[in-house]
């Protein structure tokens, strides 16, 4: 199962003209966009928490940016089709029970924040999934996870319309937004944006750490258990990541392997000598060669706990009983007092 998802955009001022020209526009249209918006504020302003009147503002504001989207594609394009399905999809969800905050409280589904970056004053998302019976005044673990890459059409609520259109069961593993974190709930699962398919580098990177800093700023954060992880495009954003700030985290994990991770420097690796790591790779993995290489440094450096594995049967697969295995691994750590 191979594991590709897309995230989230910035801001455009909507546009609320009909859309009778637009490709696709039949898969929703413009009175069933305004009543989302309608409804979504709606939300807002009765929301019995401020974290739910948030996430609803957060969502219109990216309901109305893609709606934007959609009337400027050119005629060939099938993105209008798309991005349409993903506000039915949407809506479809809140009429399943995405409307109320029990939903996110209780069930575990994923808010989605919204914040105005420093570089570019663009509102950028990232989504959380809150712990299993969330006490407000208690500091929690963070599962600070990076996304792969998301394919060429890439759909800023893309993510967004798998999670909270019709609800999928997270713990069923042939879901296909199965993400360990998100079933076990022992602390923030937060997937930031990472500005698409950047690679996390330069505004992909400032991307994460603007996420971190506005989550630290809205949740009590455990800072002895900040962990870092992700697979392929998100495998190698963790390797690069923590090169750069190893003092954050108290253990990553990588896994798989990906274009990134294979041109990464592998003396990068020697700035993870203290920090305890899990990585995974099929080796039928077309970017095998590069996680070998990185394994090999991180073995001979520091004394940190390494887990390193490598599956003969597999190729690029995200897949869930190794999500647990790195999740476990993980959990075991945390950093000492200073």
């Amino acid at each position: 199962m191979k594991m590709y998802f897309v995230l989230f955009v910035a801001l455009f001022t909507a546009s609320h003209a009909a859309t009778s020209s637009t490709p696709g526009a039949a898969a929703f249209s413009a009175p069933e966009y305004h009543a989302l918006i309608e409804r979504l504020d709606t939300l807002e302003k009765s929301a019995v928490h401020p974290l739910f009147a948030r996430h609803c503002r957060s969502l219109s504001a990216l309901v109305q940016s893609e709606w934007a989207r959609a009337q400027l594609f050119p005629p060939e394009s099938k993105m209008p089709q798309l991005l349409l399905s993903d506000l039915a999809e949407i809506t479809k969800g809140l009429n399943a029970g995405n409307d109320r905050w029990e939903a996110f409280r209780d069930a575990g589904q994923p808010l989605v924040l919204a914040h105005l970056s420093d570089r570019d004053q663009t509102l950028q998302v990232y989504h959380v999934v809150l712990p299993r019976d969330w006490d407000e005044t208690r500091e929690y673990p963070l599962y600070l996870e990076l996304h792969a890459y998301g394919g060429p059409e890439i759909r800023p609520l893309g993510w967004t319309q798998m999670t909270l259109g019709p609800a999928p069961d997270f713990k069923n593993k042939h879901c296909s937004v199965h993400m360990y974190p998100m079933v076990a709930r022992d602390g923030f699962h937060v997937l930031p944006y990472g500005r698409g398919n950047s690679n996390y580098e330069d505004i992909g990177e400032l991307d994460v750490w603007e996420a971190l800093a506005d989550l630290e700023s809205t949740f009590k954060i455990d800072p002895r258990r900040r962990y870092l992880h992700g697979f392929s495009m998100g495998g190698s954003g963790t390797f690069l990541l923590a090169a750069k700030k190893p003092e954050l985290w108290a253990a990553i994990a990588i896994l798989g392997s990906s274009p990134g991770l294979r041109d990464a420097p592998e003396e990068l690796a020697r700035s993870l000598s203290a920090l305890p790591v899990f990585l995974w790779s099929g080796e039928k993995d077309e970017w095998f060669d590069g996680a070998k290489r990185k394994a090999a440094v991180l073995r001979e450096t520091g004394s940190a706990p390494r887990e390193i594995i490598f599956d003969p049967a597999h190729a690029h697969e995200y897949l869930p009983d190794v999500q647990k295995k790195a999740h476990e691994f993980l959990r075991a750590f945390e950093q000492k007092k200073s």
